[in-house]
């Protein structure tokens, strides 16, 4: 990499091509976007990968390709030799600051096994592993790396699989507990979740379409392995009838706040509820949050233009900001990070700009919104997938 001051870099942005469809190898498919304070922008190539590779910490940034890792810190780049798929599903740096585990998404393989490629990167040198399975969401609990996938059955039944995947630094796979059926539809939920008291927490939400399945039966959650609990109770009923809510679409959903415990595999679920602690109706979308994105007891998350927080003991959920509320035709990413929630939208209408909008969590209020859709002269047919800030941005 070029010499890059970091200290004047207000955003790092990172471009691709989402090469899964396309005829390979691509030529030179992948940019780092570099924009300074004065809107004066380095690019940096490197081999294909698609969506977000990058982390900046306080020891520095790391980002990724097919081929490398990459570390900058301390105005120098170490490179090392790191053959990975060119889909990244995950990255999450360790409590050091500096190693970090990246997780890439390779597919099945001739024998039929799933190949996910899971690094655990240092300046020194990194180790490969195999997490068997796409990872849906990834958080760290104790200095250890946790994954949830989800997975169907011999029935054609969903569920989710709770695994270690990174323990003392050593990447292993190890199948903690397994769950029907809440919370499988999960409709693109960050691949990075916070963790508290040993929990992996994470919204999520299910649906049931009478008109297309009228004779729909939900797995006994008996087939949970340990247990799953609601609202602090087990829940001995059956499990339709807390599809209490309808949503626009004639749908019965539910949704909730779930909180799984990596060391006894037991799941809480608590439903999303408003102030006055009644049953919210929030349709299956594309929940965005982050490892960064629990402040105290709240968890905050975004879906469809709405920032939004939620108690993790309650579930009493609030709108924080609706400022993007109705975000129609357009391309967004995003990241939770120092008490702030930053994302890009590209503006897929004739005519439009590219923004980067900052909110800070705790007041809900926009902070700074900046165009930057000078970017696209660098682009290309390449497409922004992954957003960073230095560490500490006030």
């Amino acid at each position: 990499m070029e010499q890059v001051d970091l200290g004047t870099v207000r955003y790092v942005f990172e471009a691709g091509i989402d090469s899964r469809y396309l005829p390979l190898p691509l030529p030179e498919p992948s940019l780092l976007l570099f924009v300074h304070e004065d809107d004066s922008v380095q690019v940096v190539k490197k081999a294909d990968m698609w969506l977000d590779s990058m982390s900046w910490t306080d020891k520095g940034l790391f980002y990724a390709d097919e081929d490398n890792d990459y570390f900058y810190e301390g105005g120098k780049l170490t490179t090392i030799p790191a053959k990975k798929a060119a889909f990244a599903d995950a990255l999450v740096e360790l409590d050091d600051r500096s190693t970090r585990v990246g997780l890439y998404n390779r597919g099945f393989s001739e024998d039929g096994g799933y190949r996910e490629d899971v690094y655990v990167s240092t300046p020194q040198g990194n180790q490969l592993g195999n997490a068997g399975a796409p990872m849906s969401m990834v958080g760290i609990c104790d200095n250890s790396v946790y994954g949830v996938s989800l997975e169907n059955d011999s029935q054609y039944r969903e569920y989710l699989q709770l695994k270690l995947i990174v323990k003392d630094k050593i990447p292993q796979t190890k199948l903690l507990a397994k769950a029907y059926p809440l919370g499988t539809s999960l409709y693109g939920s960050d691949e990075s979740i916070p963790c508290v008291d040993n929990q992996l927490l994470f919204i999520s939400t299910d649906s049931i379409d009478p008109e297309e399945t009228p004779n729909f039966k939900l797995p006994d959650m008996k087939d949970s392995l340990p247990t799953i609990k609601l609202g602090g109770a087990k829940f001995d009923g059956d499990y339709a009838d807390l599809f209490t809510s309808v949503d626009e679409l004639g749908h019965r959903v539910f949704s909730t706040l779930e909180k799984w415990d990596v060391q006894t595999g037991e799941r809480l679920v608590i439903p999303l509820v408003d102030k006055a602690g009644k049953q919210l109706t929030w349709s299956p979308g594309s929940f965005r949050q982050g490892k960064h994105s629990l402040l105290g007891r709240e968890l905050y998350w975004f879906d469809r233009g709405l920032l939004v927080k939620t108690n993790i003991d309650s579930g009493v959920t609030e709108i924080v900001n609706d400022e993007l509320k109705g975000l129609k035709n357009n391309w967004i990413v995003d990241r939770f990070k120092d008490g702030k929630f930053i994302v890009y939208v590209e503006r897929l209408d004739e005519g439009g700009s590219d923004l980067v909008y900052t909110f800070d969590l705790l007041s809900g209020s926009l902070v700074h919104k900046k165009d930057v859709t000078f970017l696209r002269k660098y682009l290309g047919d390449k497409s922004i997938a992954g957003i960073e800030i230095p560490p500490g941005e006030k």
